[in-house]
């Protein structure tokens, strides 16, 4: 069967392809019962009762057309010891599309949106190798293009990544137990573990839907199936990797809006670790330090749902439940780094 192109714009609207009943099955196992062996894939296929190659087949076919974004895990960028911010940009609209062709080739620059603040209209991610260094080229970059008003917040402990979309629910969702996806406080280098470095980067790349997918990546490491099995589980508890499994394009299974809920308690590491242990539908959960500009809520978590009031909803929750009572959502209108 063909996946029909999505409908309509990546900020807004309840559109998407509408997927089969087995499509939904199989990419709700990719996200969320991912093994962690050296064949996951034939994992995959006896937890769904068919056959390896069906399972091959149609994940093919979904990254084909774009309704799966990558399978593989997510890398940690601390455990290269580096640092991360994100940086809102007070820009006028004639000016994002300079901003945005300058963001686009940056490797250190993965996110990147325009969203509804009164006051800072694009939003992206940056990594640097240090915190001066964060400062000084976030600075070069702005002032090249004009751009004089900006904030820059740092990722002083991220509890949690767990970017997984329920398509029964329409809204973001984390695995449970939450617990066994809350992150360290502090992150191993993986050098000092002797993990190598091409062996974390094929595995944040993505790997093929085949029956042995690692196997090139292992093939110029150096390593085993075997270490790979017995090293993935202690990755992921050490928070070197995480969110591993299928990542899904949001807008082409109807996820078509997504927000950052900021806020400001008194206790912010308190609240923090709460909303990381209670509340399934955040994807994020940082604790951000301004380094530059004025930002008063520094407490930052994602929410995604298949409709502006779904993440209305959660967030309306969220803060009844944690006691949030200085908060902001606010929305991604554009994707300017799909």
């Amino acid at each position: 069967m063909a996946i029909p192109e999505t409908s309509g714009p990546a900020g807004g609207g309840e559109t998407g392809v509408r997927l089969p009943d087995s499509d939904r099955e199989l990419l709700m196992a990719l996200q969320y019962r991912f093994p962690l062996t050296a064949t996951p894939f034939q994992g995959v296929a006896e937890l769904l009762h068919r056959s390896e190659s069906e399972v091959l087949r149609d994940t093919e076919r979904l990254l084909r057309h774009h309704v799966i974004k990558r399978i593989g895990f997510n890398v940690n960028f601390k455990t290269y010891g580096m640092e991360g911010a994100l940086v809102g940009v007070a820009c006028s609209p004639e000016g994002v599309p300079r901003l945005r062709d300058a963001l686009f080739p940056l490797d250190v620059v993965t996110h990147n949106y325009v969203r509804s603040h009164p006051d800072y209209r694009v939003w992206f991610t940056y990594k640097a190798a240090s915190e001066n260094s964060l400062l000084l080229e976030v600075e070069h970059l702005l002032r090249s293009l004009g751009l004089q008003r900006y904030v820059v917040l740092r990722s002083r402990r991220t509890y949690a990544v767990r970017v997984k979309f329920d398509l029964e629910r329409g809204v973001s969702r984390s695995p449970e137990p939450l617990s066994r996806y809350v992150l360290p406080m502090t992150v191993p280098q993986a050098e000092s573990l002797g993990i190598p470095r091409d062996l974390l980067e094929g595995l944040g790349e993505g790997i093929p839907p085949v029956h042995e997918p690692y196997r090139e990546v292992l093939q110029r490491a150096g390593w085993s199936a075997g270490q790979l099995e017995e090293g993935l589980p202690r990755w992921l508890d050490a928070g070197i990797l995480r969110n591993g499994g299928a990542t899904l394009r949001g807008p082409v299974v109807g996820f078509t809006h997504n927000a950052m809920f900021v806020f400001r308690t008194q206790d912010l590491e308190q609240t923090c670790e709460r909303l990381a242990y209670r509340v399934p539908e955040a994807t994020h959960v940082v604790l951000r330090e301004v380094l530059h500009g004025d930002w008063t809520r520094p407490g930052y978590i994602m929410l995604h749902g298949t409709s502006r009031q779904k993440v209305e909803e959660t967030a309306d929750r969220v803060a009844a439940e944690a006691g949030i009572f200085d908060h902001e959502l606010i929305f991604s209108l554009q994707n300017l780094k799909p």
